[in-house]
């Protein structure tokens, strides 16, 4: 049986960019995957895929999928898919769509939608 490689389809054209054990930034328009160990800031119009123990900050207009064991930070306008297990804070203006298991702690003005068993806290304190 031959081996594939993953097939990633930018929306930039170009490959995704791998984020490891590091400080990265997601440029305008870049797809980025961050893994364990890896700190990434999502610049506008970005779209990175938060994997387990990576920790992404939202800048305006990013994209970012969150997945087990991710911490995100969306800062007003930033865009968030949390799923089961991820962990995020949402400022005011930020966008989350939480799934089941996800932790939203969302300041007053987030924009926060619950798919049915998510943790959402509203609180001031962000």
């Amino acid at each position: 049986m031959e081996h594939e490689e993953p097939n990633f389809v930018a929306i930039s054209g170009s490959p995704p960019v791998v984020a490891r054990n590091g400080n990265m930034v997601a440029e305008e328009g870049q797809q980025m995957v961050a893994f364990e160990g890896s700190r990434v800031v999502a610049l506008a119009y970005s779209f990175v895929t938060a994997h387990g123990g990576s920790i992404v900050f939202a800048r305006p207009y990013a994209r970012v999928t969150a997945e087990r064991n991710s911490m995100v930070r969306g800062t007003a306008a930033a865009s968030i898919i949390a799923m089961s297990g991820a962990q995020v804070v949402a400022e005011a203006g930020c966008w989350v769509t939480a799934m089941h298991g996800a932790t939203v702690w969302a300041a007053p003005g987030a924009i926060v939608t619950d798919m049915g068993g998510a943790n959402i806290i509203w609180t001031s304190e962000i």
